[in-house]
């Protein structure tokens, strides 16, 4: 267990984790229709209740972990698909990007929410999110092998954190944002972030695809010898 492999494992899943929380959603809405009225805090609590279903998910992919890291195949799989997913995710990003406009996402937030606890928000909005479990069946999966790979359970835990990190700290600076009337974030900021998280993402997916190969290639050759 080298601290270097940690180390990288801890900051591509905090880049990683931006993937799903840049672009508005439902939890993004939910941040921002409570942020003006319930302060800084919005961000950190609708992380915690998304934090709570993540943490059943996880819980949950980790029962057949044993099986993914038994077949070769099954990993390749997983691998390409993640890999896939994060690039089809980075230039998804480059376009929206081009015309990404928090101060109009802003102004769409549903105030209906306003009235729920924001954890209990963060919890619904993630449930009701399909992108949330297309997310942890590709990327999510992929990198609890991978952390599991690295160092075993701890592999996964320093996952989860890193994961858990860059959501707790894209969503407090929204609702600080938000809660200060300042607008910290501009559409100018927000693009060149989006822009930049698209070409981190872009190098990280072409490098599952790469990392995919052998383990393709070793299932290939053991059906055909």
């Amino acid at each position: 267990m080298a601290l270097g492999d940690i180390a990288s494992l801890a900051f591509t899943s905090f880049i990683i984790g931006f993937s799903g929380a840049l672009v508005p959603g439902p939890v993004f809405v939910a941040v921002v229709s409570q942020a003006s009225r319930r302060g800084i805090v919005v961000g950190p609590m609708a992380v915690i209740g998304h934090a709570t279903l993540e943490t059943a998910t996880v819980a949950f992919l980790s029962l057949g972990l044993g099986i993914f890291l038994a077949s070769s195949l099954t990993r390749a799989i997983i691998g390409l698909l993640g890999g896939a997913f994060l690039v089809w995710s980075s230039f998804g990003l480059l376009r929206f990007a081009q015309k990404a406009s928090i101060q109009h996402s802003i102004q769409k937030a549903e105030v209906t929410l306003v009235k729920r606890s924001p954890i209990i928000v963060g919890l619904v909005t993630s449930a009701i999110n399909p992108y949330f479990y297309f997310w942890w069946a590709t990327i999510g999966n992929d990198f609890m092998v991978r952390g599991f790979e690295v160092a075993g359970l701890i592999g996964v835990v320093v996952f989860v954190l890193s994961h858990w990190i860059s959501d707790l700290s894209w969503y407090t600076f929204v609702s600080a944002s938000i809660h200060s009337g300042k607008r910290l974030i501009t559409d100018k900021v927000y693009r060149t972030i989006l822009m930049i998280c698209a070409i981190l993402l872009a190098g990280i997916g072409v490098m599952f695809l790469v990392d995919a190969i052998p383990n393709l290639l070793s299932s290939y050759l053991s059906v055909v010898f």
